[in-house]
């Protein structure tokens, strides 16, 4: 932190003796505010202070005390006013004969000046440790380039309190300390190819913590909307409900890692714990199951020996192998995910350890979203049931490999029943595990047991509560239970989430279309075929609304296009079911339908639970199809109700 009092050399040539008088008050007024925030002067530049702290929070937290100091002094009658300007950046030093040297003493010189009179800056990497820490507001500077700095410094200015009209007001009801977010860690490290360490890190510790029973985890979804966010803690805790938060930064260099954690209590804007780690990467499993332990122990938890077992070892012991795994996690899981580059890395990661567990799961997530779509259906499902089955085989414990073995076998083979205990094995493993609630909701109302159903939907969506996914299944369980109010409120969170998506706008068409408005369900259904680009999705949709609107000629050429689609290994046979039905070609329909349970369409499975098919419910063939499923219809759906 650089010091720098405003005009003194004007004030000096004009009045020698008053300006000393006013540098001495000023170094009376700010020493003990140094001290007290544990700020150690390294030296006076004349009228100012280089000072050097251990956190970037305690310098910016010292410097708005000073501020605030001499803002009350000034405010006093008849005195001439002390003014600073404050400059803080956050980097490595080197100390030599009691002073430091090094860039970031240098940049934080040449931030200084930009501060206005009174004011104080500081640099993006301090920006990035204490943004979510402080009531303040951040104002980020224009783009400049610091005299002698090689790259270009980010700068921001921090809003002191008397800068804005009441203040920065923190208050509301008190948040649940067991309910927790682990914040996107700040990416320090210098070469752009290791980008994907911090994100990836990040990932690993929300499943570490998530091993705590005790405690609820904010998925990685949610989570990750925070990532760059000038928002406080506070903030962010009410936003998500959480009244824990659990941030840092990473800095990687070669073979060694700098990771910083902290964890915080919303309610009180008090630091619970923190630590700073400088490891190998061979040693940052160790790093993951130390801060997973902290949190509990600051959060008054326990990890079981078991959990505590599982963290220690981690995922591999082969150091090559954890990165391209990590880059392999952060390709599949950016916004617009990169399936096929998570392939290559996940295989490579194998290729150096053949036992790595959670690869192979990933990997199997990877087969079954593709499946379809990148592969034939039958073929991307077979790789990701052998990829399920054998992460399983190498780790029993492994919560996301039971949760996906869960998801084939429902999608894959209809085994409800199977894959309604694998899905409750990834809960067990890990109740913080929102895609297994998220989808043991659907298995739950095959079953009949639409309460629980809902229940386990509305459990997704408090783990990952800025989730447009977790939103539509919540939407989608509540169409299929007949809330059409509460549904297309649901849904329409779920689009305000993400404009783009498809699948709300299918359930909307069904709304509309049960309440006769079929050029609106024409309206929802052309959005969904723009957001699919022409993927069966979308052509269903079309296909039916075309055809409930008396647009039959146009349903009949989507019913070709999806059975080109089908030619290719990609089910369309109850698609073209419903279609047909809305054609008011009911016999056609019951047979396509019994045809895609003989291939394994998971549309049928889809169909059931729409209320579409009510009118052909009590036909013996869907009865029969209901049957083998295990499907049992809500009350009062049948067609002669």
């Amino acid at each position: 932190m650089f010091t720098d009092v405003v005009g003194y050399s004007a004030a000096a040539q004009a009045d020698e003796a008053g300006a000393l008088r006013l540098l001495e008050e000023q170094e009376e007024l700010v020493r003990p505010v140094l001290a007290t925030h544990g700020g150690r002067e390294i030296k006076s530049t004349g009228d100012g202070f280089l000072v050097e702290f251990d956190s970037a929070l305690r310098a910016v937290q010292c410097a708005i005390d000073v501020h605030q100091h001499l803002h009350e002094r000034n405010l006093q009658k008849g005195v001439k006013p002390i003014e600073l300007r404050v400059g803080i950046h956050l980097g490595d030093v080197e100390e030599r004969a009691g002073d430091i040297f090094g860039d970031a003493v240098n940049i934080a010189s040449r931030i200084e000046p930009l501060a206005e009179p009174g004011g104080l800056c500081v640099s993006e990497q301090v920006f990035a440790q204490v943004r979510n820490k402080l009531s303040n507001h951040f104002v980020k500077l224009a783009p400049t380039r610091l005299k002698n700095i090689q790259f270009p410094v980010e700068v921001y200015r921090v809003v002191l309190p008397w800068e804005e009209p009441g203040g920065t007001v923190v208050g509301g009801p008190r948040l649940d300390g067991s309910r927790i977010v682990v914040l996107p860690f700040i990416n320090l490290t210098p070469d752009p190819a290791d980008s994907y360490f911090a994100d990836g890190l990040t990932e690993e510790l929300i499943g570490a913590i998530s091993r705590i029973q005790q405690l609820s985890v904010i998925s990685r979804t949610s989570a990750m909307k925070f990532k760059g966010a000038s928002k406080t803690v506070r903030e962010i805790g009410t936003e998500l409900g959480a009244g824990s938060v659990l941030e840092g930064s990473v800095r990687k260099v070669g073979n060694t890692v700098r990771i910083s954690a902290q964890l915080i209590d919303v309610n009180d804007d008090k630091h619970l714990w923190s630590e700073n780690y400088d490891r190998t990467l061979a040693n940052v499993f160790a790093v993951q199951s130390d801060v997973a332990e902290h949190v509990a122990t600051a959060l008054r938890s326990e990890l079981t020996s078991g959990a505590r077992a599982r963290l220690r070892k981690g995922p591999t012991r082969d150091t090559a192998a954890y990165l391209l795994y990590l880059r392999g996690r952060v390709a599949m899981r950016s916004p617009d995910p990169a399936y096929r580059e998570a392939f290559g890395l996940f295989e490579e990661a194998l290729a150096k350890d053949a036992d790595c567990a959670p690869a192979y799961a990933a990997l199997s997530e990877c087969y079954t979203y593709v499946a379809g779509e990148v592969t034939p259906v039958a073929e991307g499902f077979a790789s990701a049931m052998r990829c399920a089955r054998r992460a399983i085989e190498l780790d029993d414990g492994l919560s996301e490999a039971h949760a996906s073995l869960g998801l084939l076998l429902l999608q894959r083979d209809f085994d409800v029943k199977g894959a309604t205990q694998e899905l409750r094995r990834a809960i067990e493993l890990n109740p913080s595990n929102s895609m297994a609630h998220q989808w043991l909701a659907p298995c739950l109302r095959i079953r009949g047991q639409l309460r629980e159903g809902m229940a386990e939907a509305t459990q997704a969506e408090k783990l990952d509560p800025l989730s447009s996914s977790a939103k539509w299944f919540v939407g989608l369980a509540l169409f299929r239970s007949r809330d059409f109010e509460a549904a297309t409120e649901k849904l329409q969170e779920s689009l305000a989430l993400e404009p783009a998506g498809m699948y709300p706008h299918v359930v909307l068409a069904y709304i509309r279309a049960i309440r006769s408005d079929f050029a609106g369900a024409v309206v929802e259904a052309e959005k969904c075929m723009e957001a699919s680009k022409g993927r069966p999705p979308g052509l269903e949709a079309l296909g039916w609304t075309y055809a409930l609107a008396g647009r039959k000629d146009e349903a009949h050429d989507i019913l070709e296009q999806l059975t080109q689609f089908d030619r290719r290994g990609i089910h369309t046979t109850a698609s073209r079911g419903l279609i047909q039905l809305c054609l008011g070609e009911r016999e056609e329909a019951i047979r396509l339908l019994q045809t895609a349970y003989e291939e394994h369409d998971l549309g049928v499975l889809t169909l059931l639970q729409n209320p579409f098919l009510d009118p052909i419910r009590d036909d013996p063939r869907i009865a029969a199809l209901a049957d083998r499923l295990g499907f049992v219809a809500p009350p009062g759906t049948g067609s002669n109700d």
